[in-house]
């Protein structure tokens, strides 16, 4: 017994096909469906990053690399609790 996608209100899910019998599409699409969240998870971190910071950081597929600096984090941190971050320094590379 194996799974198709359907998108169920924005998000995908598996639902049983018996015309295809590989465990290996199975465990493909099984890969293919937390690829597909994890991006969907990380899209929604980034507009609310944005919205909490009102400005535009890295697309997706930047964004963790972009993040490692610890900026975005700072601002964050600074938009929370001003007093905690009083000034971020930017190194350029």
């Amino acid at each position: 017994m194996s799974f198709l996608y359907i998108h169920f209100l924005g998000r995908i899910r598996l639902q049983r096909n018996d015309q295809m019998k590989s465990s290996q599409w199975m465990d493909k699409q099984r890969n293919t469906l937390l690829a597909y969240e994890y991006l969907c998870h990380i899209g929604e971190a980034k507009e609310w990053i944005e919205a909490c910071l009102g400005e535009e950081i890295d697309p997706i597929i930047k964004l963790e690399e972009s993040m490692r600096d610890g900026i975005v984090l700072a601002k964050l941190a600074g938009w929370f609790a001003p007093q905690v971050v009083p000034r971020i320094v930017t190194v350029s590379h």
